[in-house]
């Protein structure tokens, strides 16, 4: 008897997905030195669009509306990823928050993150993301030295610095993670960024 005939005589159902990824740009403003896109054998990324159109945003939400409404789930989880999403623009980005929502509809919440390296997230982007209740990861590879290490930019310089920047923006009101950006109605706390 193999292992999934096992499976389906435990009348095992599949799980429906409540989680999709979003690739929105393929390339990234940083070098990493261990980045397994950019810096390992496959340069397949070289060929391919570089950002992810509009057409194409607007198809994968309306999957994930289907498979929301197929499966009647009460939220899914969007991740907004890269590359470097920031990289969009915030014209590119707004469209696509726009389009999730919207396209998904209400019977289902959507809950938006972004992960990003930091490098590009100003005031204005965080003022977009908090209108659109976006929560935001970013990267950092611990402190100056360990990141600077690896998390450089083309020109060897590491992005310790704007990445510092980036964490003390988003540690401000009215950025800081709160009631209104969780679901679970939790406090979010913020730690402050080391200086040196």
């Amino acid at each position: 008897m193999t292992t999934m005939d096992k499976v389906v005589i435990k009348r095992w159902t599949p799980y429906p997905f409540r989680q999709f990824i979003l690739k929105i740009h393929g390339r990234c403003d940083l070098a990493c030195d261990y980045c397994y896109v950019f810096t390992k054998a496959d340069d397949r990324w070289r060929t391919r669009p570089p950002f992810m159109a509009r057409s194409t945003m607007r198809a994968a939400a309306r999957r994930i509306a289907e498979h929301a409404s197929t499966h009647r789930l009460p939220s899914v989880d969007v991740v907004l990823h890269g590359g470097e999403p920031l990289l969009a623009g915030p014209t590119e980005l707004a469209y696509c928050l726009d389009v999730l929502r919207s396209v998904v509809g209400s019977a289902t919440t959507v809950g938006i993150q972004l992960q990003t390296n930091g490098v590009r997230l100003d005031d204005a982007l965080l003022r977009l993301f908090a209108r659109h209740r976006v929560r935001i990861g970013v990267s950092l590879d611990g402190e100056r030295s360990a990141h600077d290490r690896h998390r450089v930019r083309a020109n060897g310089t590491g992005s310790y610095d704007l990445v510092a920047t980036a964490l003390r923006r988003l540690g401000r009101p009215p950025y800081r993670t709160g009631p209104h950006h969780r679901r679970d109605g939790r406090r979010g706390r913020t730690r402050r960024m080391p200086t040196g």
